[in-house]
């Protein structure tokens, strides 16, 4: 019997697996299947680079284009560090 992801129109898996692949979320299985079709699809492939391309460099961009430099000044985190010490202690 067939997978329900296989009744998707023939490369919409493929698509959702470029997707989840640039998050890390893929199983080996997944992987395998993802990395042996972009290698006979070109459409596939293609859209597979897209993502990517919006990770790498579209969302560090739009990071830095919405960040508040003036507000990570004021952040103090200071006591972050401190508690972190803290709860490994009470572990020992």
């Amino acid at each position: 019997m067939m997978n329900e992801d296989w009744k998707l129109d023939g490369h919409e898996r493929f698509k959702e697996l470029g997707a989840l692949a640039n998050t890390g979320a893929l199983t080996s299985a997944d992987w395998l299947q993802l990395e042996s079709h972009l290698r006979i699809c070109e459409d596939c492939r293609q859209i597979n680079d897209q993502y990517r391309l919006l990770i790498n460099v579209g969302m560090p961009l739009l990071a830095a284009a919405f960040s508040h430099p003036q507000e990570q000044e004021k952040w103090d985190d200071s006591g972050v560090d401190a508690g972190r010490r803290a709860s490994i202690r009470n572990l020992e």
